[in-house]
């Protein structure tokens, strides 16, 4: 999405309608998501072109976010049609997360010892679980003092 000179400044998602069956009741689901780019610096002209898709995404109805035949840039010129907006072809969600063992051990060989005997557990291990996709790393004393040693080289 793009607004006056700023290009592009905010990105939207449209999350389309989600719907299932429970217990005989039809549910469904749909959103927007608006986030602010980190690389666009927080000067007063940006402020207010923030403040302002703020208060034209706040105007959008749940039977807009719920409806199946009004499709996502329909949704999008209805809310900022006097905005500049450019759309983007949609693109699938996918599972993203780049979580290895290896980035672990490399995030904690970066830390000081002390540090990382504060994160041992009473059992003695160290557990790091990633906050994306909650796979949890575990590292005994053995292969603590391996990721020491690979350290001090």
């Amino acid at each position: 999405m793009e607004f006056g000179p700023y290009t592009p400044y905010v990105t939207l998602a449209v999350v389309g309608l989600i719907a299932g069956w429970l217990s005989g009741l039809l549910l469904g689901g749909g959103g927007l998501m608006v986030q602010r780019l980190a690389d666009q610096p927080v000067d007063d002209d940006h402020q207010e072109d923030w403040h302002r898709t703020m208060l034209l995404l706040g105007t959008a109805t749940d039977a807009e976010l719920l409806d199946p035949a009004l499709p996502a840039d329909a949704l999008l010129y209805r809310l900022f049609h006097e905005e500049r907006v450019r759309v983007f072809a949609p693109q699938e969600l996918r599972f993203g997360c780049r979580c290895t063992r290896e980035r672990v051990e490399k995030l904690l060989r970066s830390f000081p010892d002390a540090e990382v005997e504060e994160m041992r557990q009473d059992d003695g291990l160290v557990v790091v679980t990633c906050q994306f996709c909650n796979a949890g790393f575990r590292f005994d004393e053995a292969q603590l003092a391996r990721l020491h040693a690979r350290r001090a080289h």
